[in-house]
């Protein structure tokens, strides 16, 4: 049988030792939950059917999470009256067992200003379980810091070949194109641009769809810009790099 400090080791972090503790007392008075389900570390086995019960205690308390960045989605504007409202997913943890945490305007900007980028582990402190939504919150008093740096993005283009998916990219913007709107409906309208990097030796062009052609259009030439899960693909036997909603855009 796991102790308390074995939950706590299993959560890496995001539990403290209080919490662990009740955890524990809670999984030993509860024997329809599976101990593996008490012990799990990420938001995907957080929602398995026997902890639910138990993580309802923990909707109000305040998490800390260290692990390392997965994703970072671009930053979604939303309008509420007269406000705009500005929020952004960050996705921590090994694929296939991640944690959606959410940052609004603050947190979404410090992102960027803080050059965060996948691949850097982080330390989130203050944050709450949202289990109907099945992710962290942040509150008033969540901060994020970059404790370590591993970066694995593409410098050099010549290495780019059709085929490659979810790859990082870093290069210099040195060309732009307009922007427009495509679609053949209303519901199904997006926008579409592209810009062209260099690496200081050869250049490719990044088609830009959605949230990522919105950021790419606001690039300013000779700017560095890096490109976070971006595909590559073939078009008239010339490579070309793809970035959409799932990408994110960001000014080195």
């Amino acid at each position: 049988m796991k102790t308390s400090d074995d939950i706590i080791d299993g959560f890496d972090g995001l539990l403290t030792k209080e919490q662990a503790d009740r955890l524990y007392s809670e999984s030993r008075s509860r024997p329809v939950i599976k101990e593996e389900s008490v012990t799990a570390v990420y938001m995907s086995d957080l929602m398995s059917p026997g902890a639910i019960g138990i993580l309802k205690g923990l909707e109000k308390e305040k998490l800390n999470l260290e692990d390392k960045i997965y994703r970072i989605f671009n930053p979604v504007k939303k309008n509420f009256g007269n406000s705009d409202s500005v929020s952004r997913i960050l996705v921590l943890g090994p694929e296939g067992s991640t944690v959606k945490v959410l940052l609004g305007k603050k947190l979404s900007d410090a992102i960027d200003s803080g050059l965060f980028c996948r691949g850097d582990t982080v330390i989130i402190t203050n944050l709450t379980i949202d289990i109907r939504a099945s992710l962290l919150r942040p509150t008033q008093k969540t901060s994020i810091k970059k404790i370590a740096v591993d970066d694995a993005c593409i410098k050099d283009f010549s290495l780019l070949s059709a085929g490659m998916k979810n790859i990082d990219i870093v290069g210099i913007a040195i060309e732009a194109g307009p922007v427009v709107t495509l679609g053949n409906s209303a519901s199904r309208k997006f926008l579409s641009t592209y810009i062209t990097l260099s690496d200081g030796k050869t250049s490719v062009n990044v088609a830009c769809t959605g949230s990522s052609a919105e950021l790419a259009s606001k690039l300013p030439l000779n700017s560095k810009a890096r490109i976070e899960f971006c595909d590559v693909r073939e078009n008239n036997g010339t490579i070309e790099v793809h970035a959409g909603d799932l990408s994110r855009i960001a000014v080195v």
